[in-house]
């Protein structure tokens, strides 16, 4: 009996889909001026990148989070999770990127999504005003 695969949506579809996934991703490609933080190219697809991956609800929407990454060093880091540590200390520091770490790992306070939001929206203003 041949078996029919189940078809599901991506995880991605669901990324793209959430307003404010869209927002921090703005953001974080106007703080780092559309540039790959780690080799410098300008040109083509840059993706922002989630030190601390999107499902630790803590620290999803913090930019400090976030580094923009054109497509051939995202799938860098993405592989080698040596590369992805040195580049979250090289960014943040030693001592915050321990702070992410441990506000990460907090379960069940639930987020203010309305006042993340609002927070993202100003931050997009005060960058485009630079």
């Amino acid at each position: 009996m041949k078996r029919t695969p189940i078809k599901k949506k991506p995880y991605k579809w669901k990324v793209r889909q959430d307003p404010i996934m869209k927002l921090w991703s703005l953001c974080v490609h106007m703080r780092d001026s559309d540039k790959c933080q780690l080799c410098g190219k300008t040109q083509g697809v840059m993706h922002a990148h989630h030190f601390i991956g999107r499902r630790k609800a803590q620290t999803k929407y913090l930019l400090e989070n976030g580094i923009c990454l054109c497509f051939v060093c995202h799938n860098e880091v993405g592989d080698y999770s040596g590369v992805n540590e040195e580049l979250f200390i090289k960014t943040v520091g030693s001592e915050r990127k321990e702070e992410l770490e441990v506000l990460a790992r907090i379960i069940g306070r639930k987020l203010d999504r309305e006042q993340i939001e609002a927070s993202l929206k100003e931050k997009i203003k005060l960058l485009g005003d630079e």
